[in-house]
C-alpha cells in the first residue's frame, strides 16, 4: 500500500478533527458543536455488542487488554475501559487523539502511523472506521488488527455497492465496502478463524454492513 494513501487519510481525517470532531464521528446535526444528546451512550451501546459478540469465541472482556482501531473523540473506548481489563485507543489523527485524552485523561491514547504499538493486544476492534477507506488501506489496517490482536479481532465493514455513497452527510468521507470473501482470506492468511458474521445497521442506507468475530486458531 502505497505511503501516500494513508497520509491522505490522515490528513482528510485531522482536517475533519480540527473543525468538528464529534460531528466527524457521528454525523448527527446535534453533535455539530460538541456531544450531543445520546453520544456517549451510543459507545456504551457499541460496548455491551462487543462484549456479547466477544462472549462467542468464549472470552470474556474483564479478562482481556483491548486495543481499539479508530477511537476518535473515545466514544467506544470509554464504555469498553468499563467492561476490559484495559483499553487503548488508536487513531490516525493527532487532533482526535488530543481531543480523546482531555476527554478521559485515564485511558491511553495514541497516534496510529500505521501499525498498533505496542502489540500487546489481546482484542483488537474497530466500529464505523475501515468504511471510511479505500480499499488499500482497509486491507493494510485488517492486516494490521490481526497481527496485533493476540485472541480476538472484532469489526464492523460494509460489503461493496460497486459504486461509493453518492449522499455522504460529510462530502469529503466517503464510503467503502469489503467482499466478504476478501475479508475471511485475510483472517485465515492471519492465523485466525472466523466465529460469527452479524448482519448490522453501521454503513449508510441502502447499504449492507456485516459485524465480524474472529478467533486466533489453536488457543
Amino acid at each position: 500500500m502505497p505511503d501516500s494513501e494513508l497520509d491522505h487519510v490522515a490528513r482528510n481525517w485531522d482536517h475533519l478533527a480540527q473543525a468538528e470532531p464529534y460531528f466527524a464521528v457521528l454525523t448527527d446535526e446535534v453533535n455539530r458543536h460538541g456531544p450531543g444528546g445520546h453520544f456517549w451512550q451510543s459507545g456504551d451501546v457499541v460496548a455491551e455488542i462487543i462484549q456479547r459478540e466477544v462472549a462467542l469465541a468464549g472470552m470474556s472482556l474483564s479478562d482481556l487488554d483491548a486495543c481499539e482501531l479508530g477511537s476518535g473523540v473515545g466514544r467506544v473506548a470509554q464504555g469498553m475501559r468499563r467492561l476490559c481489563k484495559s483499553v487503548t485507543g488508536f487513531d490516525i489523527s493527532p487532533t482526535m487523539v488530543d481531543v480523546a485524552v482531555k476527554n478521559f485523561p485515564h485511558i491511553p491514547f495514541r497516534h496510529f502511523f500505521g501499525k498498533l504499538e505496542p502489540l500487546s493486544c489481546d482484542l483488537v476492534y474497530s466500529i464505523i472506521v475501515l468504511q471510511h477507506n479505500p480499499p488499500a488501506v482497509i486491507t493494510h489496517m485488517l492486516r494490521t488488527m490481526f497481527s496485533a490482536a493476540r485472541h480476538v479481532v472484532w469489526f464492523q465493514l460494509p460489503l461493496p455497492t460497486g459504486e461509493q455513497d453518492t449522499k455522504p452527510a460529510i462530502p469529503s468521507i466517503p464510503m467503502y465496502g469489503m467482499p466478504e470473501h476478501a475479508v475471511l482470506e485475510i483472517g485465515q492468511q492471519s492465523g485466525f478463524e472466523f466465529v460469527a458474521i452479524i448482519n448490522d445497521h453501521f454503513a449508510v442506507p441502502g447499504m449492507a454492513s456485516r459485524r465480524y468475530v474472529f478467533r486466533r486458531k489453536n488457543l
